[in-house]
């Protein structure tokens, strides 16, 4: 699988490609630039989220924080695609699980 991590923590980086090994991972600080075409999933941070990831037709998950519920419903509710969200610190268990949920 092809996923585009779009996320500004070498820390959280590290943690999602040995959680997601395997896979194919293209990792970004810019949330603007082009979605490649053969992108399956992509994971990003609330703070860096824009439209052409909202607008996407493929499936995401949110990286977050706690203190941004409000937030996250508010881009679970405008988004076209297949979405989903991890709150910050999260296991593998729960990552792949929401990774199931999206693809599937």
């Amino acid at each position: 699988m092809n996923i585009l991590l779009i996320n500004d923590s070498p820390t959280i980086n590290n943690i999602i490609q040995n959680c997601l090994d395997g896979n194919t991972i293209n990792t970004t600080s810019n949330g603007n630039i082009d979605i490649p075409s053969n992108t399956d999933l992509i994971i990003f941070n609330i703070q860096l989220v824009t439209n052409n990831i909202l607008n996407s037709r493929i499936p995401s998950i949110i990286l977050s924080s706690g203190g941004d519920e409000i937030r996250r419903l508010e881009l679970l509710k405008m988004s076209t695609n297949k979405m989903q969200y991890v709150v910050k610190p999260f296991n593998c268990e729960d990552l792949n699980g929401k990774v199931s949920m999206v693809i599937n």
